[in-house]
């Protein structure tokens, strides 16, 4: 099983416009979260240059003291953003780390990895929940 959340997007629209990134950027930012505490599939030394500029500019400024900073990383975690951290989320984060894209992306993604052995998948709500939902359900669900 699967645990993702993600944005329907509309004609046009940019994977980094603010609808989506108020609806999706807590959970893409979580990535990066466990990328500074060294909990991530990956090393922080394969992680994309957007990473290195989140930990040199944004986490090494934090006021908190470093043995209590994952306190402030971890503010927010999966709730909200805090000011700021938007700026280093690009599409390629966004799309790596949730269901986000046209329908018919999506839907493509869901396929993919219903291939590579998923048969389950839940959608995290983040914001706007009715939205989200009615949006898979809609556009993604009822085309799968």
């Amino acid at each position: 099983m699967g645990n993702m959340t993600g944005c329907v997007l509309k004609p046009g629209e940019s994977a980094t416009s603010p609808r989506v990134i108020e609806r999706v950027g807590p959970y893409s930012i979580i990535s990066y979260h466990a990328l500074w505490e060294r909990s991530a599939i990956i090393s922080p030394d394969e992680a994309p240059p957007q990473w290195q500029r989140y930990r040199d500019e944004y986490v090494a400024k934090m006021k908190t003291p470093e043995d209590r900073r994952y306190l402030e990383v971890h503010t927010g975690h999966l709730i909200y953003l805090k000011p700021g951290e938007e700026k280093y989320l690009d599409e390629q984060l966004i799309r790596a780390t949730t269901l986000t894209g046209t329908s018919d992306e999506i839907i493509a993604r869901l396929r993919a990895l219903e291939e590579a052995g998923l048969s389950q998948i839940s959608i995290q709500i983040v914001t706007n929940g009715r939205e989200t939902i009615e949006e898979f359900s809609r556009q993604v669900i009822a085309k799968y």
